[in-house]
């Protein structure tokens, strides 16, 4: 195809092609590879996509969960047109297939199609973002532990409160879960709070540390449990 179309042209082409399609044409050539995996590309794609966007061409996320008659339980996850209709788009496999009976999965928050779910310990009553997922292409990253705080004994009758948060950086290309979590040995005097800011960036595939100034004092206190 590149005998007959200017490479420009031919870019455009790709560019209004579904996911899917992108996706088997990687396969085509080196050169289709790179261009299709190029993070100008991709970045392009989505621009292109939200500008087109069309009800129509809505996904709906569903799960369910069903228990034998040993009790024993089982996920289902399906993407469904949003359109009167309601038809079926496709059925996704179990996301979090390393999880452990005691956890639920939930949905923890979504951005320009990509899902982050989280883990909920039904033991430990705790609850926090473990894997971005892209449902479209079955790709899933799961997030490394955050690095330990707080291990100082003298911390141990200190009020411990996390806000978590998932979105897209524009600034540079990236999506980022945010994790706020602060101690306090009276929860009515903010300035009494010790506060650790942590940023998981999915281009790095790591955890770093910011300061406590970098987020309002609210939110060092635990004041919204989704502050993306």
């Amino acid at each position: 195809m590149s005998d007959f179309f200017p490479e420009e042209i031919l870019e455009k082409i790709l560019l209004r092609l579904p996911v899917k399609t992108l996706i088997k044409f990687t396969t085509v050539c080196k050169s289709w590879l790179s261009l299709i995996k190029a993070s100008t590309f991709v970045q392009s794609h989505l621009c292109t996509t939200i500008d087109s966007y069309n009800q129509n061409d809505a996904h709906l996320l569903l799960s369910a969960i069903s228990y034998s008659k040993e009790n024993i339980s089982s996920e289902h996850h399906w993407l469904h047109w949003d359109s009167p209709e309601f038809g079926e788009y496709s059925k996704l496999s179990n996301p979090l297939s390393f999880s452990t009976p005691v956890s639920d999965l939930g949905v923890f928050g979504t951005c320009n199609g990509l899902v982050c779910l989280e883990i909920y310990n039904r033991y430990n009553r705790y609850s926090s973002p473990a894997v971005i997922w892209n449902p479209c292409i079955r790709k899933i990253v799961k997030l490394p532990s955050p690095p330990s705080c707080f291990t100082s004994a003298k911390y141990r009758n200190y009020r411990k409160h996390e806000s978590h948060g998932f979105g897209y950086d524009s600034h540079s290309n990236d999506y980022k879960v945010l994790r706020v979590a602060s101690l306090s040995d009276d929860h009515s005097d903010l300035s009494r709070f010790t506060t650790v800011v942590q940023v998981y960036s999915l281009a790095r595939g790591s955890w770093r540390s910011l300061s406590a100034s970098a987020v309002p004092v609210d939110l060092q206190g635990g004041g919204s449990e989704r502050p993306a």
